[in-house]
């Protein structure tokens, strides 16, 4: 069985990786393999995307995703591509 320390490093790697999580504003603690997610997404996207990314780590036995949206920062189409149309032209 995983420590909470192991699963927050688990779970930040996993956050740092996926590509539709900016992961500078998020806060991740972990208390007996209870992870809750904190701090500021762009969009719901994100907010989201966290949270799946989180549950797909070994060792996580709950999310509670408190993460808040950035109220009035503008939204731009390149935020609503995915990674691959990004890459593109």
């Amino acid at each position: 069985m995983k420590s909470d320390s192991e699963i927050r490093h688990a779970v930040e790697a996993e956050l740092s990786c996926h590509p539709l999580v900016d992961d500078t504003d998020l806060l991740v603690t972990v208390e007996h393999g209870v992870v809750t997610l904190s701090g500021y997404a762009r969009n719901l996207f994100q907010k989201y995307g966290a949270e799946d990314a989180v549950k797909r780590v070994a060792g996580v036995t709950a999310v509670a995703n408190i993460i808040a949206l950035h109220r009035g920062l503008p939204l731009s189409l390149n935020d609503l591509k995915s990674p691959a149309m990004r890459s593109m032209p």
